[in-house]
């Protein structure tokens, strides 16, 4: 599980994607996306935890690292941490997962393969 807190507005990247992971690190030389690469669990009750004492302004989410608990993790996290908006990427192009997901009112929903260009413009929209 990577954890990467963007010293700017403050950002935090779950995930155990490895091309993601190196989206975020590509971007430690930009002033305005600045992140600290931590390790850490990928239990659930831990994921809710570091978000609620991290109070991130967006936290970015990868399914893969959630499942199968995607949707209690989400709906969790949208309960207790009210003003953190989420960007989320998965590569499950379900229907059902877009409909269990899309009225937790996530900021971006995308589908993987991530590309570059749209990662960032994502981050500079917000």
């Amino acid at each position: 599980m990577c954890l990467a807190v963007n010293i700017g507005m403050k950002t935090l990247l779950i995930s155990n994607d490895s091309e993601l992971k190196l989206l975020v690190e590509g971007m430690e030389g930009n002033e305005n996306f600045s992140f600290q690469i931590l390790e850490n669990t990928d239990n659930p009750i831990e994921i809710i935890s570091t978000v609620c004492s991290e109070k991130p302004g967006l936290l970015i989410l990868d399914d893969d690292s959630l499942e199968p608990n995607t949707v209690d993790v989400l709906k969790s996290i949208k309960k207790l941490c009210k003003n953190t908006s989420i960007v989320f990427f998965t590569s499950n192009d379900s229907v059902e997962l877009g409909r269990q997901i899309s009225p937790l009112g996530l900021l971006y929903y995308g589908i993987k393969p991530i590309v570059k260009k749209d990662f960032i413009d994502v981050l500079k929209a917000i």
